[in-house]
C-alpha cells in the first residue's frame, strides 16, 4: 500500500519542486525591485496558491507580507483564499519540502 501511494506522490513532489524553482526567482524579482503593480504580482500569487508544497507556501506568505506593505486589502484577500482552499490547519495539509 505504501509503495502505491509513494508512486503517486513522488511525481507530484517533483512537479512541485520544479514549480518552486520557477516561481522563487519571480518572487525575489518582485520584492528586490519593489514592484507594486498587481498585474505582475497577482499571477505569481495565483500560481503559488495552486502548489500545495511547503516551500511554495513560504513564498506565498513572503509575497503576501510584501504586498501588505502597500495594499493590505489584497494581501488579506489572498490569505483568505488560501485559507478557503487549504483550511485553518494549512501547514499539515501541505506536502513538506525537503
Amino acid at each position: 500500500m505504501f509503495n502505491k501511494i509513494k508512486k503517486i506522490i513522488d511525481p507530484l513532489i517533483k512537479l512541485y519542486e520544479i514549480e518552486y524553482r520557477e516561481i522563487k526567482p519571480q518572487v525575489s524579482y518582485i520584492i528586490d525591485n519593489k514592484i507594486e503593480d498587481m498585474k505582475y504580482i497577482e499571477p505569481v500569487l495565483e500560481r503559488l496558491l495552486n502548489v500545495p508544497y511547503d516551500p511554495c507556501y513560504k513564498l506565498f506568505i513572503k509575497t503576501c507580507d510584501y504586498v501588505s506593505g502597500f495594499n493590505k486589502e489584497i494581501a488579506l484577500e489572498y490569505l483568505e483564499i488560501y485559507k478557503d482552499m487549504y483550511g485553518d490547519n494549512d501547514i499539515k495539509k501541505l506536502v513538506k519540502g525537503k
